[in-house]
């Protein structure tokens, strides 16, 4: 399983993959990982973007869009929740293009369950190398603080502040993330954070 911290730090440096797996039924740290990847790649290029569900779209709708081109060759980003939920041969498709994908696509798959045991799910995690996206451990709080701060273009006066800014908003990375938005907006000195700013906008002063 790898590190989501260290697939953010390859799309930092324009480093992608045509195919990412996301396993871990964090929807927050799924999301964030594919609103980072849609930045990263729009910067500078247009892209289309889909956006399918595993048995609630139909299953060969999804395998033409994955294999669907156009004359002009334009990127797409596809995003597709529970791959689990394909049916019929849409399965063994999907597996297929996962060995050969289209070099102008970027797919992420994303599935909540970890203990899910079957023959797609086993095979697409020898194929693709899951990303965990599982709720990480408190004592990783303080790398996604770095993270979260980094992405907003924020810095501390204090470094010994960041474990404050932690302790505050530590009941799940959403809160921590929403904690560091809030600061984004409302610092004063050229997005220097301050002790007292931290203290202000933080979710829980308990």
């Amino acid at each position: 399983m790898k590190s989501i911290i260290s697939e953010i730090k390859k799309i930092n440096d324009d480093n992608f993959d045509n195919i990412y797996y996301l396993v871990g039924d964090d929807h927050f740290l799924q999301n964030f990982f594919i609103k980072k990847i849609k930045k990263s790649i729009t910067q500078n290029n247009s892209m289309e973007k889909l956006f399918f569900i595993g048995g609630f779209d139909s299953s060969e709708s999804i395998i033409q869009s994955l294999y669907a081109t156009d004359i002009f060759q334009s990127k797409k980003l596809i995003i597709l929740r529970n791959p689990n939920g394909l049916k019929g041969k849409s399965r063994e498709e999907l597996l297929n293009y996962v060995q050969k994908p289209i070099k102008e696509n970027i797919l992420i798959l994303t599935q909540d369950e970890y203990s899910i045991k079957n023959k797609l799910i086993n095979t697409l995690s020898s194929l693709l190398n899951p990303i965990s996206t599982q709720t990480p451990f408190f004592s990783d709080f303080i790398i996604w603080a770095r993270i979260f701060i980094k992405s907003h273009d924020l810095r501390l006066v204090d470094q010994n502040d960041l474990n404050l800014l932690v302790k505050l908003n530590s009941e799940n990375l959403y809160f921590l993330h929403s904690a560091i938005e809030k600061l984004s907006v409302n610092v004063e000195n050229e997005k220097i954070i301050s002790k007292n700013e931290i203290i202000e906008n933080s979710f829980n002063l308990n």
